[in-house]
């Protein structure tokens, strides 16, 4: 919706290599995964930046024609990996397994092995303030207008958890 975003963190200590977090990255396919989660008229909802609608507009210009070729010439992956989220709806993600299970299999079409875990609200935020997930579906509802101060409390550098400095999210 309008004022918030769900994202796809991915670990970057885990999954090192940055052209196969490309390839993950491309392997959405936004305009699905608004249907799954938000059901008819997935546009008004699809995802085309990291900003919520409300704060601007972004195109990150992502398609998922080439992820599975990118993802090839990458090596591939060989440990197993998993997508963690909570079962909580949220504004941001009201179908959370369903979505889940989708990335999984689209992941795994790649020839990636992922599973998805369902974990509590308080557990999930836990894991990623450890660094102990290697995929989290999680998202944020900005409390601040402008898009500079939603990014950079969402994905500035300094925000990123180490494990070792304390709680970094938290679910309103």
């Amino acid at each position: 919706p309008v004022n918030s975003t769900c994202m796809l963190y991915i670990n970057n200590e885990r999954l090192k290599d940055a052209r196969l977090r490309a390839a993950l990255a491309k392997a959405v396919d936004r305009t699905i995964v608004a249907e799954i989660a938000f059901g008819e008229n997935p546009l008004a909802f699809r995802a085309t930046g990291l900003l919520p609608p409300a704060l601007g507009k972004t195109n990150d210009r992502l398609t998922p024609d080439s992820a599975r070729a990118e993802w090839q010439e990458a090596g591939g992956y060989d440990k197993p990996m998993s997508i963690v989220y909570s079962p909580a709806p949220r504004p941001y993600l009201p179908a959370p397994a369903a979505v889940a299970r989708h990335l999984r299999d689209r992941f795994r079409r790649l020839g990636a092995t992922i599973e998805v875990s369902e974990v509590a609200s308080g557990e999930l935020i836990t894991k990623i303030n450890s660094g102990d997930y290697d995929l989290a579906l999680i998202g944020n509802i900005p409390n601040i207008t402008d898009p500079s101060d939603y990014l950079s409390a969402v994905v500035g550098s300094d925000t990123v958890p180490s494990g070792d400095e304390g709680s970094f999210f938290s679910f309103n």
